[in-house]
């Protein structure tokens, strides 16, 4: 069985564009280890295509998540573990990438264009490695991965292959690993098929191209929060 122990906390609906994020501990870490994310596929080198080549900043000060993290407290609970020290980095990263997370969901409506794409395609290079390490479920990854792919590709073209590329391979992942296609998973079917209506809708209805951008993203964002927040993914226990 596997043992799910709920990390994400909702920081609101602007700011959890990723919706929930799970950790899953697995009884048989083999398995995960014998399969890898997509890491350098054609979806992540599509998104790095259109860089600009812009390092992320040398040091950036703590997010709400890392500052929340009582680091003496969990080198307490680690002290006696051989690998103390790798745990201890492996959460400060988690929190890390939360709160690149949380900066994300609050900038996608006023960053700059090329700012945005950035930080979506940092967030990209960094995603499988949680997924890896059974932080991310991967039904979620795969979500969050289309918005992520969107704000990374500016041209129509490139974002339709990059995300098609991006659905094969966390599909093969999620088969090595835990078991089923994240798109078998009835709360990403009801995902695909309520997106897609609601792009519809607010085309039909808000004239004005950059209104509808942000109409949908909003709407989609409390679908993400509806349908995955603080839920597992099916066979978790």
């Amino acid at each position: 069985m596997n043992k799910h122990r709920t990390l994400w906390r909702r920081a609101g609906a602007v700011a959890t564009i990723a919706a929930a994020v799970a950790i899953w501990r697995y009884e048989s870490p083999t398995q995960a280890a014998a399969a890898s994310p997509p890491t350098s596929g054609a979806a992540v080198q599509a998104a790095q295509a259109t860089s600009t080549g812009t390092a992320a900043p040398a040091s950036v000060a703590p997010g709400p998540a890392e500052r929340r993290l009582d680091l003496d407290a969990l080198r307490r609970s680690l002290a006696g573990r051989p690998d103390a020290d790798a745990e201890l980095q492996r959460i400060v990263a988690f929190a890390r990438f939360r709160d690149e997370i949380a900066a994300y969901g609050n900038g996608r409506n006023r960053l700059p264009p090329a700012e945005l794409a950035e930080l979506a395609r940092r967030i990209l290079d960094e995603l499988p490695e949680h997924v890896a390490r059974n932080e991310i479920v991967p039904v979620q990854a795969e979500a969050l991965s289309v918005a992520l792919l969107t704000d990374a590709n500016a041209d129509p073209a490139t974002r339709g292959a990059a995300i098609q590329s991006m659905h094969q391979q966390w599909d093969a992942y999620a088969r090595q690993t835990v078991g089923p296609s994240p798109a078998q998973d009835p709360r990403y079917q009801d995902y695909a098929r309520q997106s897609r209506d609601i792009v519809l809708q607010v085309q039909a209805s808000v004239p004005d191209p950059a209104q509808q951008q942000a109409v949908i993203a909003q709407r989609l964002q409390a679908l993400r929060v509806q349908l995955f927040d603080g839920a597992s993914s099916p066979g978790a226990h």
